[in-house]
This record gives C-alpha cells, structure tokens and sequence, in this order.
C-alpha cells in the first residue's frame, strides 16, 4: 500500500485501478474495492490541486467544468453501481481495462 501511495504521489496515472486490484487481493468485494480506490484517488487528486493552486498551475475555465463533470459522473456511477451489483462492477471494470490496454498497445506500436 505504501508503494501505491508513492506511485500515486509521484505519477498518479491508473492509481485507482491498481488499489482496486489490491483491494480485491485483500479480500474485498470489487463494488467495495472500487469505492475505496476512487476515494483514496480522490484524496490524491486534492493533494495534488492544492499543490498546483500554491503554485498558481491551474487553469480555472478547464479545471471548473471537469470538476462538475467528475462529480456528476461519480454520483451517477456510484448509484448505479450499488443498482446493479458486484457482478455488473466487475465485468464493467474489465471491459474498461481491456479497452484501455488494447489503446495502450496500439498507441505503442
């Protein structure tokens, strides 16, 4: 956990998505494990906007309607994830990552 913490610190790409394998190897269910992960992305993500706020890197006109974006998205997911159940959570997040490996792999070549 605490390299995951390190990683997500310093690069921060996918972190949630390798705290939801780690949760899921810890015992959790996946709905549990993906609430878990988003959260502690999200406390991630805040440490690194007060960073670029103490140093004035934000572009608010950007930055505003992505936040409501995202928190529109979460809650919309999250509902609908509890809706659905664990089963329907973990198909979900493995048609996502197969999705995103398969860009990653044509991207490279």
């Amino acid at each position: 956990m605490f390299v995951l913490g390190i990683y997500g610190g310093a690069i921060g790409m996918a972190t949630p998505t390798f705290l939801a394998f780690f949760f899921v190897l810890q015992g959790q269910s996946f709905t549990q494990s993906m609430g878990m992960a988003v959260f502690l992305g999200f406390l991630i993500s805040l440490g690194s906007a007060i960073i670029f706020l103490i140093h004035g890197a934000i572009i608010f006109t950007y930055a505003i309607p992505q936040a409501i974006a995202s928190a529109l998205g979460a809650y919309l997911g999250s509902h609908y994830a509890i809706k659905r159940g664990n089963a329907w959570v973990k198909v979900l997040f493995i048609v996502v990552a197969s999705v995103f490996l398969i860009k990653l792999i044509l991207e490279a070549f």
